[in-house]
């Protein structure tokens, strides 16, 4: 039996905007991710309030492992991800091959199994921002040449429900 993906993900999108806790929501965000055949997904908020010191917020289903090392090693200062999203709205097809800026960063990443992905930054008020994640370990077969779910990640990253 042929999967609906853009059915089975609208279902999902539809379905999180009706959760009553947050680890709800997030066992949506996996089953959406994972019916686009990606493994991790990661959404990240910053609020630059008081502009001084900015917060960030992260959710994500990354190993335990590469969450404290990115953590321990303030990745979020020099992922080449995170810069794209605070200064642009476009989505970014990435893989570490591609990507040569930060290459220990890509090498650590592509060791814990985020070897290719997808990201885009959504403004959700003048002074926050919203970034989400999809990576795979797998190549990137799917994106470029199936444009329906990029359309698809364009959707759940503009209305993430958080």
């Amino acid at each position: 039996m042929k999967i609906n993906v853009p059915a089975l993900f609208e279902k999902t999108m539809q379905s999180m905007l009706y959760c009553s806790n947050e680890r709800e929501l997030f066992n949506l965000v996996s089953i959406a991710v994972r019916a686009l055949e990606f493994d991790y997904y990661a959404y990240g908020v910053r609020i630059a309030s008081p502009i001084t010191k900015p917060s960030f917020s992260l959710k994500n289903n990354y190993t335990n492992k590469w969450q404290s090392r990115y953590a321990d090693k303030n990745y979020i200062a020099i992922d080449p991800t995170v810069k794209h999203g605070l200064i642009s709205t476009r989505p970014i097809i990435w893989s570490n091959e591609r990507i040569q800026e930060q290459p220990e960063f890509w090498e650590e990443a592509s060791a814990h199994g985020l070897k290719y992905g997808w990201a885009q930054s959504s403004f959700l008020t003048p002074s926050s921002i919203g970034m989400l994640t999809v990576a795979r370990e797998n190549e990137d077969r799917y994106l470029e040449k199936t444009p329906c779910n990029q359309t698809l990640l364009i959707w759940g990253s503009r209305d993430f429900p958080l």
